[in-house]
């Protein structure tokens, strides 16, 4: 924004100070910029408590039904605590209030992330920030998970170890499901089917591979439409 001297002098058209766009940009700030100041907890432990990287990545944010798409947001997902760290514009780090977050997606070597907040119901005692790898009548999501390892020995240190599970939202319930035999499992109105399908496009399910499950519960959801 230039000053008033300046758009006196050069006849420019600028907003007024504490106009309508002043007090927008100021009410963004205030939804977006809802947590409190993050603090590094394990400064001594190997590694990092992130997914996908230690730096911050690209990405957008949806709270409180609002969303935030700015290209100059960047977020870091911390999985020990499973809550979204931002970066704001004078550079200090927030961890934004859970409460407000609904979606956000978070953007690493090419690849566009989603996340979704669930929170515990009387069906799901689970709650947090899922990756959607699925969105159909059924749904497959992702749970991370970083966990501290203690040294066994003088000459190691602590040092953090990533793992996941794989949900699926079927009837309003969360399953957890491993590998083939648990999709079936979970499935079983159309096994023979997804059996057929499964064998015939070669596809190999696996929990170290979430993304396997897609293409058989978007096949699934085809024979209940």
């Amino acid at each position: 924004m230039c000053s008033v001297l300046s758009c006196i002098q050069s006849s420019a058209i600028c907003p007024a100070i504490g106009s309508d766009t002043d007090r927008q940009d100021t009410l963004e700030k205030q939804i977006l910029y809802n947590g409190r100041v993050w603090r590094n907890l394990y400064p001594q432990i190997e590694g990092n408590q992130f997914l996908f990287s230690r730096e911050f990545l690209p990405g957008s944010v949806t709270m409180n039904g609002r969303t935030f798409d700015s290209s100059n947001l960047k977020f870091k997902l911390d999985i020990v605590n499973d809550e979204l760290l931002i970066l704001t514009d004078r550079n200090a780090i927030l961890q934004l209030n859970k409460e407000m977050v609904d979606l956000f997606t978070l953007l690493y070597e090419n690849e566009l992330y989603r996340f979704k907040r669930m929170g515990p119901d009387s069906l799901n005692m689970l709650s947090g920030y899922f990756n959607v790898i699925y969105d159909g009548e059924t749904s497959l999501y992702v749970k991370y998970k970083k966990e501290i390892r203690l040294r066994n020995s003088a000459g190691e240190k602590d040092t953090f170890i990533q793992s996941h599970r794989v949900y699926i939202m079927k009837g309003g319930i969360l399953h957890t499901v491993n590998n083939k035999s648990s999709l079936i499992k979970l499935l079983s109105d159309h096994k023979e089917q997804l059996k057929d399908f499964i064998r015939s496009n070669k596809i190999r399910v696996s929990g170290k591979n979430p993304e396997s499950f897609a293409p058989v519960m978007a096949f699934y959801d085809s024979l209940n439409n």
